[in-house]
């Protein structure tokens, strides 16, 4: 998609990474969600946020002058129609770490909270089980809560 088909009031993409980088850069600060030797589990859905928070992590990686890693988890369910192999080859394409677990609810207790709280749980089960110190998940404010 060309700028003019973006329209004149929209940021090229190059400016959007910029833009969302500074952010997450201005709330690490505000927020001290990051520290020297953090190892932080990075729950990924496979959607444009939580490949875009990878990306971020990379970049931020590479510029900060603190040591921390990230490995990237995403969980399988029958109820997610989501191909994991796409998400584990942009991880191996970048040399971020990746596991996978897979979640299993009984369908007479599925609903969409039930749902997010197992995965959630399980999301905290596996930063135990691989020493992550901090979980990080790709929401945005147009995410339903």
């Amino acid at each position: 998609m060309s700028m003019g088909e973006r329209g004149k009031d929209k940021l090229p993409l190059r400016g959007i990474v910029k833009y969302v980088y500074k952010k997450m850069g201005a709330a690490i600060l505000d927020y001290n969600m990051l520290s020297e030797g953090d190892r932080i589990l990075v729950g990924v859905s496979g959607g444009k946020d939580s490949l875009s928070l990878l990306k971020l992590f990379l970049m931020r990686k590479r510029r900060v002058p603190i040591e921390f890693s990230f490995i990237a988890c995403f969980i399988e369910s029958e109820f997610i129609d989501v191909d994991k192999d796409t998400v584990f080859s942009y991880c191996q394409d970048n040399g971020i770490p990746f596991v996978t677990a897979t979640l299993c609810i009984d369908e007479k207790e599925m609903n969409c909270f039930w749902c997010s709280w197992n995965r959630r749980k399980l999301l905290f089960e596996l930063a135990s089980e691989h020493n992550c110190n901090k979980v990080a998940l790709g929401h945005n404010l147009d995410d339903i809560t």
